[in-house]
């Protein structure tokens, strides 16, 4: 169920569509470099939070000098240019590259 529910929700945002019939299934509706994981992550996933005091507004008196929160605030960032910077044609060509280095070590 949970696999059919992803897809549902990955067709929904675009991402893929779906094909009926015996040889039916879901393909990408867009070429992989044109997905980022990003897109396929705030589908799946929704938004990463790494702390609520960058997400929310909070009571909290020091939210204007906190050192800490500048820090979660810059990993936070840095993961979402990560996110949006990565397609999952890099996702892929990742594979197989490191398939290619396994391939040559098992010979």
């Amino acid at each position: 169920m949970l696999f059919r529910t992803a897809f549902s929700n990955l067709r929904k945002a675009g991402l893929v569509k779906s094909i009926r019939g015996a040889q039916g299934g879901y393909v990408l509706s867009r070429p992989p470099e044109e997905i980022t994981i990003a897109d396929i992550f705030n589908v799946l996933e929704g938004p990463i939070e790494v702390s609520d005091c960058i997400t929310q507004e909070m009571n909290c008196s020091r939210i204007n000098y906190c050192a800490t929160r500048l820090l979660w605030l810059k990993i936070s960032n840095s993961i979402n240019d990560i996110l949006n910077s990565t397609t999952l044609q890099d996702v892929v060509n990742d594979y197989n590259n490191l398939q290619e280095k396994t391939k040559g070590k098992e010979e």
